[in-house]
């Protein structure tokens, strides 16, 4: 019987013979990356109790990164134990524990101590970046800059900790 029969698979009308399903699998599958380009993502994890922030950034980064998203401290700590980002977006200003906080707990827990930490938040005034770049984080970036900046400082730092 000839291979290019009538295709019975009513779910889609477009598929009228096995040639065109074979030629619609492989066109879907190639949509989906592969192995390799999952693991050659890099993991972002962005902390920021503004839902609308993080919808924002993740939009922003997640065709290049693998983005996931923490609304607190607590939730970003058991982010972190189930899934190590290499790179933590950081708010300053978040409810019951803030930023510095958080950086904190980071920096004394050895597993956790070289994850590299990026503020980003609307906090611009001096003393607090002060205080912030005092504790060896990789950036300070202020949530109100065009986001196209925001993705290439972000872009910068991972080819800077490449070399």
């Amino acid at each position: 019987m000839d291979e290019r029969r009538l295709w019975k698979d009513r779910s889609d009308p477009r598929i009228k013979t096995v040639d065109d399903g074979y030629q619609r699998l492989s066109q879907n599958i190639r949509k989906y990356p592969t192995e390799k380009e999952r693991k050659a993502k890099r993991k972002i994890l962005i902390v920021d109790d503004s839902v609308a922030i993080r919808q924002r950034i993740r939009e922003l980064l997640s065709k290049s990164y693998d983005v996931s998203e923490a609304g607190s401290g607590v939730a970003a700590i058991r982010s972190i134990a189930l899934d190590r980002p290499d790179l933590v977006l950081l708010d300053h200003e978040m409810p019951v524990c803030n930023g510095l906080h958080m950086l904190e707990m980071f920096r004394s827990e050895e597993d956790l101590a070289d994850i590299p930490v990026i503020f980003l938040t609307c906090r611009d005034d001096k003393e607090i970046v002060k205080k912030v770049l005092a504790l060896n984080v990789d950036g300070y970036l202020l949530k109100y800059l065009n986001p196209m900046e925001i993705k290439k400082r972000i872009d910068e730092h991972f080819k800077r900790r490449a070399l």
